[in-house]
């Protein structure tokens, strides 16, 4: 008789934390900038802003390493994000305001 486990395989080395496309860009963004145990810093980002802003973002921060390796990821995708926040002020998600203002 096989046993659960042998049934059910390894785990996979993936945060099993992970429960929205935030949460999962957040995830993407710690690892593409190798800073695995900042994951919390990226998720707090996550929620400041809309997602599809961060998304567009992330995608310049990839193709600009690729044209111009010795700029820090980092240091440029954090310099990017207070050149928008300068520009259109801080802006919070929608979503998690309003859910925070009904509890």
């Amino acid at each position: 008789m096989k046993q659960i486990k042998d049934i059910l395989g390894k785990k996979s080395g993936k945060t099993k934390n992970i429960h929205t496309s935030r949460h999962a860009l957040a995830e993407e963004m710690a690892g593409y900038f190798n800073e695995p145990k900042d994951y919390r810093k990226y998720l707090g980002v996550c929620h400041q802003h809309p997602e599809e802003e961060l998304r567009r973002l992330f995608s310049e921060i990839k193709q600009e390493e690729k044209r111009n390796p010795k700029i820090s990821p980092v240091k440029l995708f954090f310099f990017k994000l207070k050149q928008i926040e300068k520009i259109h002020g801080k802006r919070k998600n929608e979503n998690i305001s309003e859910r925070r203002k009904s509890a």
